[in-house]
């Protein structure tokens, strides 16, 4: 239920006092409707667009809906309750996203994904860590990173989600198994960002997970023609806080990924 304040829904002001209260329900009236428009596309629309699953694969984020900004003292006076919460919404995820891609099709063997705008080989969970990036490494380690690692494990691959604030957590990120991708999230005024971000959590991770970064267009056309691009890269190419190019027309686009496939090869 949405609420009137800042947050996405409506808390749950007794969560913690009655953890029963976070259970996954398929038969209420939310995922009934999310089901009947699921079928409704996939029935009738399926030589116009695609289908993706709606985007709650993060157990983390739906507990921050639920709780609010009080999550953060729960840490602190409710430790055994938070992981008991987070083990509840973990199963009821999995419950909706293994029927929501019991409905979904595979799109040329992969899925889309709305919100990111990507689309990846299999199925793959999406999982985050905006409610720990003002937290310590610890801390995400004993609440945020275990229920991470059981999502990316039960569905086989995982793209996670991090902004610059984050980046203290990405030693303990750098351990998941089954992690296809680490998305950097640019946030406004942050002093790192582009290329040198890129070199930076590169040190840290292994060699062959993928990382996405935004990019400003005149550095990745320098560091393209230079030949430094780091491989094994998704370059976000946009303007400052992700505006789009308006002074590319297609010919120079279609130009620029000549000169990518070029430097692939």
């Amino acid at each position: 239920k949405f609420g009137d304040g800042t947050s996405w829904c409506e808390h749950i002001g007794d969560l913690m006092e009655h953890p029963e209260k976070a259970v996954y329900n398929p038969d209420s009236d939310p995922v009934n409707l999310v089901r009947k428009c699921t079928k409704y596309y996939i029935d009738n629309n399926q030589d116009r667009c695609a289908v993706a699953p709606p985007n709650i694969d993060c157990p983390v984020d739906i507990l921050y809906m639920l709780r609010g900004s009080g999550i953060y003292m729960d840490f602190i006076d409710n430790p055994d309750v938070v992981k008991q919460l987070l083990n509840s919404i973990a199963d009821g995820v999995k419950q909706f996203r293994d029927e929501m891609w019991g409905m979904i099709p595979l799109y040329e063997g992969g899925t889309f994904n709305a919100w990111m705008n990507w689309w990846v080989p299999q199925r793959t969970a999406l999982a985050g860590a905006d409610l720990f990036c003002t937290c310590s490494l610890d801390t995400y380690r004993e609440f945020g990173f275990g229920v991470h690692q059981q999502m990316a494990k039960s569905c086989g691959r995982a793209w996670f989600h991090l902004h610059n604030l984050g980046l203290h957590l990405v030693p303990a990120i750098a351990e998941m198994e089954n992690l296809l991708c680490l998305e950097l999230s640019e946030d406004p005024n942050v002093e790192i960002k582009g290329l040198d971000l890129l070199n930076r959590v590169k040190s840290q991770v292994p060699q062959e997970l993928v990382i996405k970064v935004a990019v400003r267009p005149k550095e990745f056309v320098d560091a393209l023609e230079a030949g430094i691009l780091p491989g094994n890269t998704i370059y976000d190419v946009c303007e400052e806080n992700y505006l789009d190019i308006d002074y590319w027309d297609i010919d120079y686009a279609n130009s620029l990924m000549d000169k990518v496939r070029k430097y692939r090869n």
